[in-house]
């Protein structure tokens, strides 16, 4: 009985610092624990307004990894210039970033399809998972498709770390969902 009491105290302290990072339109949020992440970006500034990409919300670590600082991304993009005959949305979407990974030289791609990869938003998503040699680093996407909208959700951290499972990045992803 005490390990319960103990597990549910360690969930509700848990709850207690957790921050909620809300974006009003379109609507989505996350929770993030401020002691280890920072917004570093909520709103854009100097982002080109003819870009068809936009970033939504940006996090990092607080603290680095060998002088790098883990990083967390929202970015939305319009899917309708991405569709192809045959391929849903989410597909042709997916095709496309893994295509652009593919072209920043990051290697070791893996992918696999899901509803449980963003568990909140009860949608099916694809995640990519690769390395980029040059820079140490993996990179962790995840694409998901609402309302014409592809959401490309991006955590990058050392590659040494990402293996241990010591960059924080999987409570973001999770905890990631649409809020309408």
């Amino acid at each position: 009985m005490r390990s319960v009491s103990l597990f549910l105290s360690l969930i509700i302290t848990s709850w207690a610092v957790a921050n909620t990072y809300t974006h009003p339109d379109p609507a989505f949020k996350l929770e993030y624990d401020p002691k280890d992440w920072e917004v570093s970006r909520a709103k854009v500034e100097n982002e080109d307004p003819s870009a068809p990409q936009k970033t939504l919300v940006a996090l990092q670590k607080v603290k680095s990894q060998d002088s790098y600082h883990p990083r967390f991304s929202v970015v939305i993009e319009d899917v309708k210039q991405f569709e192809k005959a045959g391929q849903t949305p989410l597909q042709s979407y997916a095709q496309h970033a893994r295509k652009f990974l593919e072209s920043q030289n990051f290697g070791n791609l893996s992918s696999r399809n899901g509803k449980d990869i963003l568990p909140k938003s009860q949608q099916e998503a694809v995640e990519m998972v690769g390395t980029q040699r040059n820079f140490g680093l993996t990179f962790r996407q995840v694409v998901v498709v609402k309302d014409g909208k592809a959401y490309l959700l991006t955590g990058a951290c050392r590659t040494a770390e990402y293996q241990k499972g010591a960059c924080g990045l999987d409570g973001l992803f999770t905890s990631f969902e649409f809020a309408s």
